[in-house]
């Protein structure tokens, strides 16, 4: 199944540390036009090298709401 890595560069508001943002398209095969969202590139703490984090599944909002975030998503027309 095809894939390709979309990277988007943090900006100044992002949160200190945080280097990039990253996606993984799919491009054939049954998940063709979805993606994985999610994942982020993280300066270590201790400055030496960088971090991933992965996506999550579930997070609780304000008040103590359990809330779902959606990891694939369409990539055309979201």
């Amino acid at each position: 199944m095809p894939t390709y890595v979309k990277i988007t560069r943090a900006d100044d508001s992002a949160p200190a540390g945080k280097v990039a943002d990253v996606e993984l398209h799919f491009a054939g095969g049954e998940l063709d036009g979805l993606k994985l969202t999610g994942f982020a590139v993280w300066m270590r703490r201790d400055g030496n090298g960088h971090s991933v984090t992965f996506p999550a599944r579930q997070f609780i909002a304000r008040g103590g709401e359990k809330r779902n975030f959606s990891l694939v998503r369409a990539i055309e027309n979201p």
